[in-house]
């Protein structure tokens, strides 16, 4: 499967992987930005431990994929397309838990030298969603 043809946070049309393009699909899709800030019972201390276990396997899955592909190591700039898709249509998240449930993502990706830093000069970040017939999330990093 290849990313959607059209970024569902900035509506723009994404071009083909290229040259200096690297895109694959990993098994764990994204938590929903609830899950990660709405008080429980638990505490911050459960809602922390959740962040961690996502940026983590992440992580993990990154740098095996950085290391098999082989991706360089992140010196300047890159773009991110972070293509999340889902078994049901009632999962469907609206643009800001999307965003915010990708954070533990976009840090793995810091963690794996994938990209700089994910403040706006180390990256131009795109997330979108769609249904289909599993659960999971498609990465894609560009030079820019």
């Amino acid at each position: 499967m290849t990313l959607a043809r059209v970024c569902g946070g900035c509506g723009r049309d994404l071009p083909p992987a290229g040259p200096g393009a690297w895109e694959r699909e990993f098994p764990i899709e994204p938590p929903s930005g609830n899950a990660l800030v709405v008080k429980r019972p638990q505490g911050a201390w459960a809602k922390r431990k959740l962040y961690d276990k996502f940026r983590d396997d992440y992580a993990l899955l990154f740098m095996a994929w950085k290391h098999g592909a082989p991706i360089p190591v992140a010196t300047g700039r890159r773009r991110v397309f972070v293509h999340r898709i889902y078994k049901s249509a009632r999962y469907e998240r609206d643009d800001d838990n999307l965003i915010s449930g990708c954070k533990p993502l976009i840090d793995a990706l810091t963690r794996a030298g994938l990209i700089t830093d994910d403040n706006p000069a180390g990256i131009e970040r795109h997330c979108s969603q769609e249904q289909t017939n599993r659960a999971g999330v498609i990465v894609r990093i560009e030079e820019i």
